[in-house]
């Protein structure tokens, strides 16, 4: 009850929300290995984003393809990253880091389910815990978001559904 009825707010600094990213038919994504560009695979090919502008940096439309392994959940990026493996999650399968080296953690729960809330943590704290969940954000609520987690750098973070890109850097 306490969780569902906590409000949506902006993330606690020094994190800020970069602009929402349009999409569609997002499927699947990852961030390429130490950096903070997520490749974002849909329906009708891939996306590069830097996640700390929202910038996209690159774009192609190349269908399904050798570039996916839904198995091994990997995806291969696409110019100006060409050939770089990334490791994905999404409708596939997987997952992203839910923490970063300094401590903040992403909590995924569904208080008001069928929605899904994503709350962020400092160190420390556990929305979870009532007695800890001081500091604790939640940053969104929605359906089915298919891509959580942060980059390896622990710079930024996405929240991904099959229509949108919400990024958080800091």
């Amino acid at each position: 009850m306490r969780l569902g009825k906590m409000p949506v707010i902006e993330p606690p600094h020094p994190w800020r929300s970069i602009a929402p990213v349009a999409i569609g038919g997002l499927t699947d994504g990852g961030y390429l290995p130490t950096s903070d560009i997520f490749l974002a695979v849909t329906s009708a090919g891939r996306g590069l984003f830097d996640t700390t502008t929202g910038e996209k940096i690159g774009r192609d439309r190349e269908g399904r393809g050798d570039w996916l392994d839904s198995i091994q959940l990997t995806a291969t990026s696409i110019a100006p990253h060409a050939g770089v493996q990334v490791r994905i999650a999404g409708l596939s399968g997987g997952g992203l880091p839910h923490s970063t080296r300094d401590g903040w953690h992403l909590e995924i729960a569904a208080p008001a389910w069928p929605k899904i809330a994503v709350f962020l943590e400092p160190l420390g704290s556990s929305v979870l815990v009532e007695h800890r969940a001081a500091g604790a954000r939640k940053l969104f609520e929605d359906y089915e978001p298919r891509v959580v987690g942060f980059s390896d750098t622990g710079r930024s973070f996405v929240i991904a559904t099959s229509d949108t890109l919400y990024f958080v850097a800091r």
